[in-house]
């Protein structure tokens, strides 16, 4: 049972991580989140996945997965490039 909380935590800690700096470039300057009204914000978009009844229902969550490891590799790749082209 403590196990599935570390890997709980630590998957809200990577959701808040990988989607702040994407909000924050998306929004306008006017509107400001902190990586905890991100995080809550997230959780709110998540929360029907967590009531579903049987798997079957869950059927769709590999994409938004596949998505956010997505945008994390090219996120990774385009700093990667950036560190490259400047030496």
């Amino acid at each position: 049972m403590a196990f599935l909380l570390f890997v709980m935590v630590a998957y809200m800690v990577l959701l808040r991580d990988i989607w702040t700096p994407l909000i924050e470039m998306i929004l306008p300057d006017a509107i400001q989140l902190s990586g905890n009204e991100v995080l809550f914000l997230l959780l709110l978009l998540l929360s029907p996945f967590l009531v579903q009844r049987t798997l079957h229902s869950l059927r769709f969550n590999c994409y938004v997965g596949f998505f956010s490891l997505s945008v994390l590799c090219i996120a990774l790749c385009i700093h990667g490039f950036q560190e490259h082209s400047d030496r």
